[in-house]
Formats: C-alpha cells, sequence, structure tokens
C-alpha cells in the first residue's frame, strides 16, 4: 500500500496524486489518498479555506481510513517535530527517514529527486510533499491526463465557451491577485504586469488573432489593469466550489500565459493541443535561491 498525503489546494493535490499514481503503478501497490488535511474545513494560515478537490476527477485511488494510517502516525505527531526533520533533510539530501515515511526536503521544493522515482517499494509507504515535477511521472502521461479529467459534463454554458475555444486561436491568462496579494505574497510573490504584457507581447508574434481567456481570482482588478489589444473574455462563472470548472477550461485552451501557480501549471500541462505554446514566469518564487529547473517542462517558455 502506498499513502500520499494531500495537502494545499487543487494544483498541489494532482502533484501528489501524479506521483503517488507513478510509484502505485511501478511497484504494482494500491494508491490511497489521506486527506485528513481537509475535514473540518480548517483554514489555510496563507489562503483561506483549502478543500480536497480530486473527488472531481477520474482519479484511480482510494481515501486512507483509520485503520490504514494508524501505522504512520507515531513517525510525526508533533508537528515541531516534523519541521526538525524536514531542516535535518536539508543536509542529507534522497537520504530519506526509515523509507516507510518518506518526506520530502524544503529545500528540494520544484527539484527532482531521480532517488525517489526509482524507489523499489516494500510493504506499506506514506508520502509527504509537493513533488512538484512533471519528471516524476514522466512515462505515464496518458495515464495522468486521463486521471485528472473532470468526470462530470460540462454545464451548457460552458460547453459554449469550450467550443468557441476549440473553434478559435484561444489563449488562456491566469492572474493570481487576490490571495496571492496578502501573507501568501510573502513566499510566492505578485507577478508585475509586465510579465503579462511581455507574454501577450510575444504570443501575439507566433499566434494570428489570438483570443484572450482571462481567469483570475479578483477579474475586477484584472479587467481594469490588464492591457489586451485582442477579444478578450473574462471567465468569472463559476463559483470557488466548482474551480474545476475553470481548470478544465484552460485545457482548452491552445495557448497559455499561466501564473505563479500550480492550478495555471496544470491547465497548460492537461492541454490536449499538440503545438500548444505556454509562457511562464522565470521568477517563479520570492526565495531566488529556490530553483524553478526541474518545475517547468522544456518547452515552455520562460519570461
Amino acid at each position: 500500500m502506498l499513502v500520499v498525503k494531500l495537502t494545499g489546494g487543487l494544483g498541489n493535490q494532482m502533484f501528489q496524486y501524479a506521483i503517488g499514481r507513478y510509484l502505485a503503478i511501478k511497484n504494482n501497490q494500491v494508491l490511497k489518498l489521506d486527506i485528513r488535511g481537509y475535514s473540518g474545513n480548517v483554514a489555510d494560515p496563507m489562503r483561506g479555506i483549502r478543500e480536497y478537490g480530486l473527488n472531481n476527477f477520474n482519479i484511480k485511488s482510494e481515501i486512507a481510513n483509520d485503520i490504514d494510517l494508524m501505522q504512520f502516525d507515531s513517525y510525526f505527531r508533533n508537528n515541531l517535530i516534523n519541521k526538525i526533520i524536514r531542516k535535518i533533510f536539508t543536509f542529507y539530501h534522497g537520504n530519506y527517514f526509515k523509507r516507510r515515511y518518506i518526506l520530502e526536503p524544503i529545500t528540494n521544493y520544484f527539484k527532482f529527486d531521480k532517488n525517489l522515482s526509482n524507489i523499489n517499494i516494500i510493504g506499506d509507504i506514506y508520502l509527504e510533499g509537493y513533488w512538484q515535477s512533471e519528471k516524476y511521472f514522466l512515462g505515464i502521461e496518458e495515464v495522468i491526463r486521463h486521471d485528472l479529467t473532470v468526470k462530470d459534463e460540462p454545464s451548457d454554458f460552458n460547453k459554449v465557451i469550450i467550443d468557441q475555444m476549440s473553434n478559435t486561436e484561444s489563449v488562456s491568462i491566469h492572474i493570481r491577485h487576490g490571495d496571492n496579494a496578502n501573507a501568501s505574497a510573502k513566499k510566492h510573490g505578485v507577478l508585475s504586469l509586465d510579465y503579462y504584457h511581455k507574454a501577450i507581447k510575444e504570443l501575439s508574434k507566433k499566434v494570428y488573432n489570438p483570443v484572450f481567456y482571462v481567469f483570475s481570482d479578483d477579474p475586477e482588478w484584472a479587467k481594469n489593469n490588464l492591457k489586451i489589444n485582442y477579444k478578450t473574455v473574462y471567465i468569472s462563472h463559476n463559483s470557488d466550489q466548482k474551480n474545476y470548472e475553470d481548470l478544465r477550461l484552460m485545457t482548452n485552451c491552445r495557448y497559455h500565459i499561466i501564473g505563479n501557480s500550480t492550478f495555471s501549471w496544470w491547465g497548460a500541462w492537461l492541454s490536449p493541443y499538440k503545438d500548444k505554446i505556454v509562457f511562464a514566469p522565470k521568477v517563479y518564487h520570492v526565495d531566488k535561491d529556490i530553483s524553478n529547473s526541474d518545475f517547468f517542462p522544456n518547452d515552455w517558455f520562460l519570461i
């Protein structure tokens, strides 16, 4: 049995699921998800309420129950101990704690660890981390794309938008401003309008008559500040509880200008359009010592 801890928003959950799915297939293990962190609508101190969202997708996994998780609870009961262990691991790259509880070191965020992807699982394993690189699931890309498709049919209104996207040179733009303009900006920062305007300019050189679809947690701010000299549609009709609908719309666009967000990373990555073009921010994180080298696919353009 392989248990993966889910934490964070939908984009984070997708990365965590993807590595779990890869390792489960490789090792012929049953994949189970630990979603206890989403019980009781506990607020994330950075971004407020986070919800378990993978139940809206065609995932191939089970939810871990109390009996499944009991054997792992003794490892890190105390959050302080958890933090200390993470600090210790920064000096021992890839040297995982007892191998039954695999914990991603803080300094490994956005870094691919080939030792983990090659691990042979014997017995029950618990995996905790973010694992934000497509390299963790290369070789099963089509499996991941299938699993991370929304299982329910889109609404009639969303069907109309999807049809429009499919018949135009559609471009998704994702702007995080509402949640990233507060405490979480200390971690991720807020991308400048200059980044978006440069990306729009560069993409417009490659695509004739693009149509831009803007997704934002602060659509009014985006309307008032983003300058686009092409047809632009602002997507704001899907509720926060149906953010997976926004993600589905993103994946139906041909081209993408993503924000510093795992949500729009997946919106671009899941897009099946064979000639897609993706622009991403070169500086993704406030801490410039954190490398993005394994985070973005090699064929994406960084600005």
